[in-house]
C-alpha cells in the first residue's frame, strides 16, 4: 500500500505483484474467476493500472523492478484478455493504460474528460494518435465524464453532449457513464438526437465488425487518421478534426459551439450523407469552406470508390433515420 508519485491524488493505492504465481491466482482465479463465471460478468473496465510508481524501489517476485510503469499496464491488461478470452462466448477488455504490446489486448478508453469542447478536441486526437501507434481499437466517454463547471468551462452541457454523441456515432464503440446528465435526463430535442444517433450506430454494426476483422489482420484501426490512406496529399498531414471510418467514410465532427465548420475532401468521388451533393476531388484535393451544420447534423461524406461489403445495403436501411435529421 504506497503512494503513487504520479496519481493527483494524496490516496495510496495497492497494486498486485503480477510475478506472483500465487497472487496472480487469487485475483484472477479467486476474485475475477467468480465473478466471471460464478456470477456471469461479461467483461472488465481496468482502471488505474497505469498509475504505477517508476521510482519506487518494490520488492518485485521475480526481483525485477525496471521499467515496471511501462510494462505494468501493459501485462495486467494481457491476464484480463486471456482470462475473458478463455469464455466459451468470450467477453469485453477495457483498458485506459498500456504501452508497446497493448494492441494485442483490446479495447483501450482515453480516460474521464470534462463535458466541455476541448475535451472532445482532446479525445478524437487520443482515438487518431493510438490508432497511428498500432492500437487499432480506442474509443472515450461520450461526450465527457465529469461536468466541464469542475473546470470552469461554460459549455453548453446539452450542445456538448450532441456534438460528441454524433462523433462517437461512428467509432468502434459508444458508451457513456460518470457523474455528468445522462442521456435521457436532457430536454425532448437532445434526446431524440441521441436515440437517433444510436441506432444509427447500431445500424452499422456489420460495416463495424467487417472493419474490426480487418484491423486484427492487419492492424488497420477503425478510425483512421487520412494520411493512413492518403500518405500521397501532403494537405492531411496537418488535419487532426476529421477522420475515416473505415474506408467507406470520412467524418468531419463539430468540435466548438457552432454550426459550421470547414472540411477537407481528398482525391475521390465524395456524396454528403445529408443533402446527397457529390464532389469529385482531383489530386490537389478540396476545402468546402462554412458547411452549414444544424444541431441534428455531423459533416459525413461516403467514399463512392469504397471497398466495404456492407455500407451499401446499411445507408440504404439508415435512410429512415437519417430522415429524422434533415
Amino acid at each position: 500500500d504506497i503512494q503513487n508519485p504520479d496519481a493527483s491524488s494524496s490516496n495510496t493505492r495497492l497494486y498486485l505483484d503480477l510475478t506472483n504465481p500465487a497472487a496472480c491466482e487469487w485475483f484472477f482465479g479467486e476474485v475475477w474467476g467468480r465473478l466471471i463465471y460464478d456470477i456471469g460478468i461479461d467483461g472488465a473496465k481496468i482502471d488505474f493500472c497505469e498509475l504505477f510508481p517508476e521510482s519506487i524501489e518494490l520488492d518485485f517476485y521475480d526481483g525485477e523492478t525496471s521499467g515496471a510503469h511501462h510494462w505494468y499496464p501493459t501485462y495486467f491488461n494481457s491476464l484480463f484478455y486471456k482470462l475473458l478470452s478463455e469464455k466459451e462466448d468470450g467477453g469485453m477488455n477495457f483498458s485506459r493504460g498500456g504501452g508497446i504490446g497493448s494492441q494485442r489486448n483490446p479495447f483501450m478508453w482515453a480516460g474521464d474528460q470534462t463535458r466541455e469542447f476541448t475535451r472532445l478536441e482532446a479525445a478524437l486526437s487520443a482515438v487518431l494518435s493510438s490508432g497511428l501507434s498500432g492500437v487499432p481499437f480506442m474509443t472515450y466517454d461520450m461526450a465527457g465524464y465529469r461536468p466541464s463547471s469542475q473546470s470552469g468551462v461554460k459549455d453548453d452541457e446539452a450542445t456538448v453532449f450532441i456534438r460528441g454523441t454524433q462523433m462517437t456515432a461512428f467509432t468502434a464503440c459508444i458508451q457513456t457513464h460518470g457523474n455528468v446528465t445522462r442521456p435521457y435526463d436532457f430536454d425532448e430535442q437532445t434526446v431524440d438526437i441521441y436515440r437517433a444517433y444510436t441506432k444509427l450506430h447500431e445500424l452499422l454494426v456489420p460495416y463495424i465488425r467487417e472493419y474490426a476483422e480487418i484491423a486484427c489482420e492487419t492492424g488497420m484501426p477503425l478510425v483512421r487518421h487520412l494520411v493512413l490512406a492518403y500518405q500521397n496529399d501532403t494537405n492531411v498531414y496537418n488535419i487532426d478534426d476529421e477522420f475515416l471510418f473505415g474506408d467507406g467514410l470520412l467524418v468531419a465532427p463539430v468540435l466548438d459551439d457552432s454550426t459550421s465548420r470547414d472540411v477537407y475532401l481528398p482525391e475521390g468521388r465524395w456524396k454528403n450523407l445529408f443533402t446527397g451533393e457529390v464532389y469529385e476531388v482531383g489530386a490537389e484535393g478540396r476545402t468546402l469552406t462554412d458547411v452549414q451544420v444544424p444541431i441534428e447534423q455531423i459533416p459525413v461524406y461516403i467514399n463512392l470508390d469504397h471497398t466495404s461489403a456492407t455500407l451499401d445495403d446499411l445507408l440504404v436501411q439508415a435512410e429512415e433515420i437519417l430522415e429524422t435529421l434533415r
